[in-house]
């Protein structure tokens, strides 16, 4: 989930040649619409903070009501330490500083996943 378009592709064509299957949304209003729409089959959820609209704590506070179990990894190129703390504490799996490498984003989706293993049961 995030509003640079651009970004979105790269990720997500970095992501499915790595064999991920991939969903994207340009808003958290998006965002929630897929989620519910695939409830149950999205294994986690790269959230990007700062966008116009629903931003990513609204967004994750949202698909968090839809689903207490929600996976979700934050990605953002702004320093907001408060917030990200709030939504660690709250059961975000982790926190991706932009701009990041590649290999940190593979990283930081298997930790995230891993944390859950067994989640859905």
């Amino acid at each position: 989930v995030d509003d640079d378009e651009v970004l979105i592709g790269v990720i997500r064509e970095i992501l499915e040649s790595a064999g991920y299957q991939v969903l994207t949304a340009f808003s958290g209003r998006e965002a929630l619409e897929i989620y519910n729409g695939w409830r149950g089959d999205i294994d986690l959820v790269l959230l990007d903070m700062i966008m116009p609209g629903m931003g990513g704590g609204e967004t994750f506070s949202e698909l968090k009501r839809l689903d207490p179990k929600v996976s979700v990894l934050i990605i953002s190129g702004y320093s907001l330490p408060d917030e990200v703390r709030d939504l660690l504490a709250q059961g975000c799996k982790g926190f991706l500083q932009k701009p990041f490498l590649i290999p940190e984003l593979f990283i930081a989706i298997r930790q995230a996943i891993r944390r859950d293993d067994g989640k859905r049961g």
